[in-house]
C-alpha cells in the first residue's frame, strides 16, 4: 500500500511539535529564526514559512511581526490534551481488536 508522500512543511511541523512534546521546546519559548530553521532542517526558507504558518493557524505558535515565533502558552496545552485523548482512544480501539 502506497501512502501519500508528506510535504516538506508537514515534516517540519511534525518535528517542531515533537520538539515541544519531548521537552526540547517550552511554552512561551521563542523559536529559532527562519534562517536557522531552514539551515537546521536543510530546507528552503519558503518551506519553513509554510510550516510556521500552519503552526500559527493550528494555534500552536504565535508569530509576532518583527519579533519572531513563540510557542503559545494556552493553546499548546489544549493541543497536548487533544493529542493525549486521541492517543488513548486509538489505544483502546487497538486493544479491542486484539
Amino acid at each position: 500500500m502506497n501512502l501519500p508522500r508528506k510535504k516538506t512543511y508537514e515534516i517540519i511541523v511534525e518535528q517542531i511539535e515533537e520538539s515541544f512534546f519531548n521537552g526540547q521546546l517550552k511554552m512561551g519559548e521563542k523559536l529559532p529564526s527562519e534562517r536557522e530553521l531552514a539551515s537546521r532542517f536543510e530546507v528552503s526558507r519558503t518551506s519553513v514559512r509554510e510550516a510556521l504558518q500552519a503552526l500559527e493557524i493550528s494555534g500552536f505558535i504565535e508569530i509576532r511581526q518583527g519579533g519572531g515565533s513563540f510557542i503559545k502558552k494556552s493553546e499548546v496545552h489544549s493541543v497536548s490534551e487533544a493529542l493525549s485523548t486521541t492517543i488513548i482512544q486509538a489505544e483502546k480501539k487497538w486493544f479491542m481488536k486484539c
